[in-house]
């Protein structure tokens, strides 16, 4: 196990030097405010896997502590409003048995976690965690038919206005879309590349996606304009359709 950190340490972060200022002022006004409550500061998600874009990218920031209550978290309010407005950072509060008690409950966003992270400060509490899958087919299942019907909501709204509107939330469908598509491939024991260039280009071979597409919401994920966020709902929500088919006979073929 990785031992832990004592004091903020983001050099493995390659954040641009004003950005990791801003990170690092975040994660030590977490340790001035939080004190003895305040185990682990953690990154994961696009910072970790090195494919940050400062202009549209979250840093994904775990935040473990002993207590969670509000009436604690209300001392990190101004910490946390700085830190959404220098350097993006979206935070995640957890406590040690909210991880111990969750990872049956959520297992998607625990292998997340898993997938790529960097220890910033305390203890490294991912290391050693056991994600247990009992619930993992059904979980996604319910993620890619929540993300089916936010996608017809999406195109029935916003269809006659046309333009460029929406395109950041169309973003985000498509990130939820990699995010479910990572943990399909990985559950039927198909090689998952860790970069996702790799992974799209993998599971389109894979599943019969359509690549182009994939690639072109790539390109609109790190900063190329999305022009026409409407007509790239249609073959977006095509793909969709199709993973939520295959993860639907998977739970019909564990059934039978």
């Amino acid at each position: 196990m990785t031992a832990p950190k004592k004091f903020v340490d983001t050099t493995r972060l390659g954040l641009p030097k004003a950005l990791d200022h801003e990170f690092r002022e975040f994660c030590r006004g977490l340790v001035e405010t939080l004190g003895g409550d305040l185990r682990s500061i953690i990154v994961y998600g696009s910072l970790a896997r090195k494919e940050y874009f400062p202009e549209r990218s979250d840093i994904n920031t775990l935040i473990v502590v002993e207590d969670a209550s509000l009436e604690s978290l209300r001392r990190t309010i101004e910490v946390v409003a700085r830190g959404r407005a220098g350097c993006r950072v979206t935070p995640f509060f957890l406590t040690p048995h909210d991880i111990k008690t969750s990872t049956d409950v959520f297992p998607i966003k625990f292998y997340d976690m898993k997938d790529a992270y960097e220890l910033v400060y305390g203890e490294d509490v991912l290391a050693d965690l056991e994600i247990r899958d009992d619930n993992l087919r059904l979980e996604i299942e319910q993620e890619l038919k929540i993300l089916l019907l936010e996608l017809r909501q999406f195109y029935i709204q916003r269809a006659a206005k046309g333009g460029q509107g929406g395109a950041e939330h169309l973003l985000a469908y498509f990130n939820s879309f990699v995010y479910l598509l990572k943990r399909v491939m990985r559950f039927q024991g198909v090689d998952v590349p860790g970069r996702h260039d790799e992974l799209l280009l993998a599971a389109a071979r894979q599943y019969d996606l359509d690549s182009e597409m994939l690639k072109r919401m790539l390109e609109y994920k790190r900063g190329r304009a999305l022009k026409e966020p409407v007509a790239e709902a249609i073959p977006l929500y095509k793909a969709v359709s199709k993973m939520a088919d295959v993860v639907g006979r998977m739970l019909i073929g564990a059934r039978e």
